[in-house]
């Protein structure tokens, strides 16, 4: 009985044993590439900024330039393995421009680990009113996540040597999406393969001559190109795009389209609402089947409960056609994205239901 005992227990020593040195190997890993980051060049930020700078430090490393009567506000996640620092130039820059820029430090250098990092600073600043965010390679992807479940939060996002991962298709957003034509960090083809994840209308900005890198002051990064531009030109040039999207006019638009075609989309539909802007006296007469009431009048500024979904398919009909316009339109301007306005009930051929 003894030798076994000592064998068993010479065993779960040296298992032991092992377990300990793999454990200390891969935190020693850990620390090495966590530790291993690209640095702020604050030597090449401070020749950028003018003498008197002066930032605010809000916690956890958050870096906020807010420049007086300031109503849109940007929020920016820094790339990966980048110190946030390095982001200072383009930060104040923006907010030269009158936007108020939030820098977020994210925890080792990784928005990943922090996607959230965007949560509660829109509520410190109640005197904004169109907020926007967005980050550069890794930090534009996270920010883009984060985007995917605040859309009604923000009016736009900007991507910056980045792509989103998340689906933001139908959302109603205006998005940028800035990079380099020397970019060689950036992988080009899942770029490519990810713009349908961003709405239809999306602006692509390529700065002739830029690279991944010059998006902050940090250095050249491994794998870059070669760029033809300064640091301090891309940065300018970065900026000049963000203002031109936040400072474009929106153009809500509705979709106009035949009985026939409206008839069709019914039968081969599903998530649709069929929308009778008449009085409630004409609904009650008549009207097509599985349609709501609400009548174009009391369209206006306000939120409609009835329709809670913005981006759901909204087929808009009336009498004769000159009250579902309006009302389409109206829509269109409350934010609603899939409006389709198809004429009215006089050349409906199908069933009619009466009552409300």
């Amino acid at each position: 009985m003894t030798k076994p005992s000592l064998h068993n227990k010479r065993k779960l020593r040296i298992a032991s044993i092992i377990t300990v040195l793999v454990l200390t190997v891969l935190i020693g890993a850990c620390a090495i590439y966590l530790g291993d980051y690209y640095r702020a060049d604050m030597e090449a930020i401070q020749a950028f900024l003018p003498a008197d700078t002066r930032w605010e430090e809000a916690p956890e490393g958050t870096i906020v330039f807010a420049p007086e009567n300031a109503v849109r506000g940007f929020i920016f996640y820094p790339g990966g393995k980048v110190e946030h620092t390095a982001y200072i130039p383009l930060l104040h820059a923006l907010s030269e421009q009158g936007v108020l820029t939030v820098l977020v430090e994210m925890p080792f250098h990784l928005a990943v680990l922090d996607v959230n990092a965007a949560d509660g600073i829109q509520a410190m600043y109640p005197e904004i009113t169109d907020w926007y965010i967005g980050g550069h390679s890794l930090g534009g992807s996270m920010a883009a996540s984060y985007l995917s479940s605040h859309t009604d939060d923000f009016a736009g996002l900007v991507l910056l040597g980045a792509y989103s991962t998340a689906d933001l298709s139908r959302a109603d957003l205006d998005v940028l999406s800035v990079y380099g034509s020397e970019d060689r960090v950036m992988n080009g083809e899942k770029y490519e393969n990810t713009k349908t994840n961003l709405p239809d209308d999306f602006t692509e900005v390529v700065i002739e001559g830029g690279c991944h890198a010059h998006f902050g002051m940090y250095g050249a990064q491994a794998g870059d190109g070669t760029p033809s531009i300064t640091n301090e030109e891309q940065i300018a040039k970065s900026v000049e795009a963000i203002v031109n999207m936040m400072n474009k006019e929106k153009t809500n638009t509705y979709r106009q389209i035949s009985m026939d075609e409206a008839v069709i989309m019914m039968q081969n539909g599903q998530d649709y609402i069929i929308l009778d802007v008449r009085t409630p006296e004409e609904f009650a007469e008549g009207h097509i089947p599985d349609a709501i009431n609400i009548p174009n009048e009391t369209i206006g500024a306000t939120e409609i409960p009835e329709l809670p979904d913005k981006n759901q398919l909204i087929l808009v009909y009336c009498r004769s056609g000159r009250r579902s316009k309006e009302a389409a339109e109206k829509l269109a301007d409350l934010g609603y994205t899939n409006i389709v306005e198809f004429g009215g009930i006089i050349d409906w051929q199908g069933e009619v239901v009466r009552g409300r």
